[in-house]
């Protein structure tokens, strides 16, 4: 079974830069680590996400419909209430993440990885 990375192992690790500014919807990131950020109740639809990494960012009630996430690496991200509709994601890692009421109906998920993650799913009374 193959493990988690480490964010130092990454093959873009030493080219991360910190964002430049507030996430708009619709731009592209390349090569950005988001470290220590809230995206609630963001709008960040249509945004394109490639060779990046997050580190304790909270996604919460943040919308990233038809969002593509490539090549991407999470690490302690919360994903509750976060639209991730029609999003595309491709070769990417969630490590020790909370997916909870997150919507992803038709989104493409290939060769994505979960790690010591959590969803959390109300039993039925």
């Amino acid at each position: 079974m193959p493990e988690s990375r480490e964010l130092a192992e990454l093959p873009y690790a030493p080219y991360l830069v910190a964002p430049d500014g507030e996430l708009e919807q619709g731009d592209d990131y390349d090569t950005v680590h988001f470290q220590d950020v809230s995206f609630t109740d963001v709008k960040a639809g249509n945004t394109r996400f490639a060779e990046s990494a997050f580190s304790s960012v909270d996604f919460g009630n943040g919308h990233f419909r038809r969002a593509k996430f490539n090549d991407v690496w999470i690490h302690t991200g919360q994903f509750v209430g976060t639209d991730l509709v029609e999003t595309t994601w491709l070769d990417t890692e969630i490590i020790t993440s909370v997916l909870a009421g997150a919507a992803m109906f038709d989104a493409e998920l290939t060769r994505v990885s979960f790690f010591g993650c959590k969803n959390r799913v109300r039993e039925p009374a």
